[in-house]
């Protein structure tokens, strides 16, 4: 049987990239879950444990948020490391010291661009390098 260069390269290219597909893939399942807010600005992470500060993004179609008071809908476009943060909404209800950290993140969601996930942390970066850090809610 001959196999010849281009039946080769033809192979080698399908595999390479049903590898990277399937990458992407894992990528996204492993972004799929509620995750806890732990670090983002000036604010303290005991802020965040007392407001049950959360992103869930188990359903990439209806993504939410809560930071203690509203709940926080938006729209999430994930490509590879990249994602955008659009259209953001909330329910309106005025929640006594409980409304820095939800008016902070609605403030500032859409300017965070990249993410990267290491075990059981999302980590979340603005174009200024500043971040936000979420550790998941399922993680043992």
């Amino acid at each position: 049987m001959k196999i010849n260069f281009k039946h080769t390269l033809i192979i080698c290219l399908l595999i390479i990239f049903g590898t990277n597909k399937s990458l992407a893939q894992t990528d996204n399942q492993n972004l799929k879950r509620v995750w806890m807010l732990v670090e983002f600005q000036k604010f303290k992470k005991t802020d965040f444990i007392s407001l049950k500060a959360q992103m869930d993004l188990t359903n990439l179609e209806t993504p939410t948020a809560n930071m203690g008071c509203n709940n926080i809908g938006f729209k999430i476009e994930v490509k590879k490391n990249k994602l955008k943060f659009s259209k953001i909404f909330r329910t309106m209800i005025y929640c006594k010291n409980k409304m820095q950290v939800e008016d902070a993140f609605a403030k500032e969601l859409p300017s965070y661009k990249t993410y990267k996930i290491e075990a059981h942390k999302l980590i979340i970066k603005n174009s200024k390098n500043q971040k936000m850090v979420f550790l998941a809610q399922d993680w043992d």
